[in-house]
């Protein structure tokens, strides 16, 4: 038997301070540990921090580096296409593709009725006025022509009596008031566009090349019914210069003939005078017209094609994308005109030729007209 004694409550009392110191020493393990991980984390923090800092500042250097070498753009707006002028993009060539259609047009209506011709292009709306012309022409060189002949001819050879010479002399000066008195013909200027009109026109109906197409003021003239007669006119007035100029023989009867034929030569000359003369705001004499107008009464029946000042519209679209500026034109002429034949009044036909022509594109790229 053990001679130690046990003291119940003083083993309770060391277990209970061995348990506390147990529970001391592993609480100041848990707090030197978590410690620990607070101190390393907390150094980590730092030296990302660190690093961070030393970044911003690698960035901050280079920025500057190359700051005075990169644009600053934060004042630039959205980019805008600006098309300036007062015309339209390609509009030239925009109107000179839609007149060239127009007066396709204009020829696919009058080519059956015209034929092979010959057809006159004008773009004179006063055509009666310029035939008129050649109508008193034609009238009065007939007059003169016949009261000439009249006092060339020999009394006994059956020429016309005295009396009908006179008769013949006193409707002359009717005839030349025509021509002679206050009487003006004004050409007003050809209207650019209708003159270019109608040369167009021209070109578009020669492209056949059995039909015979004239222009009306773009052309040589050639001889004809009235030259003739305008030169048997100053032929027979030679004649009657060398009669009046013959001195009446002292035992012979005077012949009234010699008088009447200086009257006549005086009017001849009044006539050729006038006729060849250009009027005071006039393009041309009424010789020239009355000429111009020769082939409307030739045998041949002719067509008068009139054109008259076209009127054009034109219309531009431009569509602002980004990196791509879009455009569209387009251009339009209407052509009136009218057709007649020179052996009868009426209007055989007329109307208004259109054309049209497009423009389609990217500004700087590739244009497509058509």
């Amino acid at each position: 038997m053990s001679t130690e004694s046990t003291d119940p409550a003083r083993s309770k009392a060391e277990a209970e301070a061995r348990k506390a110191e147990a529970e001391a020493r592993k609480a100041e393990a848990e707090a030197t540990e978590y410690l620990s991980r607070s101190a390393q984390q907390l150094r980590e923090a730092e030296r990302r921090q660190k690093l961070l800092a030393a970044e911003r500042d690698s960035v901050a250097a280079a920025a500057g580096r190359y700051a005075s070498l990169v644009p600053d753009l934060s004042g630039v707006e959205r980019g805008t296409t600006t098309v300036s002028g007062t015309n339209a993009m390609y509009e030239s060539e925009l109107l000179a593709s839609a007149l060239d259609r127009a007066c396709a047009a204009i020829v696919e209506a009058v080519g059956p009725s015209v034929g092979a011709g010959p057809v006159l292009v004008t773009t004179e709306l006063d055509l009666v006025a310029s035939d008129a012309v050649h109508g008193q022409v034609d009238v009065a060189l007939a007059e003169l022509q016949s009261a000439a002949d009249g006092l060339l001819s020999p009394p006994e050879a059956g020429g016309e009596s005295i009396a009908a010479i006179g008769l013949a002399a006193a409707v002359l000066p009717h005839v030349l008031s025509l021509f002679a008195t206050s009487h003006t013909v004004t050409t007003s200027a050809t209207a650019p566009s209708a003159a270019v009109a109608g040369t167009a026109l021209a070109g578009v109906l020669a492209e056949d090349a059995d039909r015979e197409v004239v222009h009306d003021t773009f052309r040589v003239l050639e001889r004809g019914p009235l030259d003739v007669r305008l030169d048997d006119l100053l032929t027979a007035c030679g004649q009657l210069r060398d009669m009046a100029s013959v001195a009446v023989q002292a035992d012979a009867e005077p012949d009234p003939r010699t008088a009447l034929a200086a009257e006549l030569v005086t009017r001849i000359e009044t006539f050729v005078g006038t006729v060849m003369a250009v009027p005071s705001g006039a393009a041309r004499s009424l010789w020239t017209s009355a000429r111009a107008r020769q082939r409307l009464h030739d045998a041949a029946a002719t067509y008068v094609l009139l054109v008259q000042s076209p009127t054009a519209t034109t219309n531009q679209v431009v569509d602002e994308k980004v990196g791509k500026d879009r455009f569209r034109v387009v251009s339009t002429v209407n052509v009136p005109w009218a057709l007649v034949r020179s052996d009868a009044e009426r209007i055989l036909a007329a109307g208004v030729g259109s054309g049209r022509a497009v423009a389609d594109g990217e500004l700087g790229q590739r244009v497509t007209i058509e």
